[in-house]
């Protein structure tokens, strides 16, 4: 419930009031707001963004054309193309991909402060 105006006292909606509310609210919305085109513009990205796995299509005019991320080797590769043109897309256990971004950290730490530690894997 939105724009609603009461009298305080015995909690009743006035109803002109309220109809005023809402028709002010309506015109601050609209001086917000901007063309549609200049919307797409800022909204409407190329391609998902990377720290997403699996997209599916991605509103291109193509619409069999497929982005995904694939996990063949050491690192991650976005791929993009028609199903029967992908390789086989898995996406990885976010436990794993959490390992591997506190790894990095360790050695970031590692070697911001000199340490040197002998990792056994």
């Amino acid at each position: 419930i939105y724009g609603v105006a009461w009298t305080p006292e015995p909690y009743v909606v006035d109803e002109e009031a309220t109809i005023a509310l809402r028709a002010q609210t309506r015109k601050d919305r609209i001086a917000r707001g901007k063309p549609y085109h200049e919307f797409v513009e800022e909204f409407v990205k190329a391609e998902p963004p990377k720290e997403l796995l699996y997209y599916g299509s991605w509103g291109q005019d193509d619409d069999e054309e497929l982005i995904a991320t694939h996990w063949g080797g050491l690192e991650p590769e976005r791929v993009k193309g028609k199903l029967s043109e992908l390789p086989l897309i898995m996406v990885p256990d976010r436990r794993v991909l959490k390992i591997g971004q506190l790894e990095q950290r360790v050695l970031e730490l590692e070697q911001k402060y000199g340490e040197e530690v002998v990792h056994k894997s």
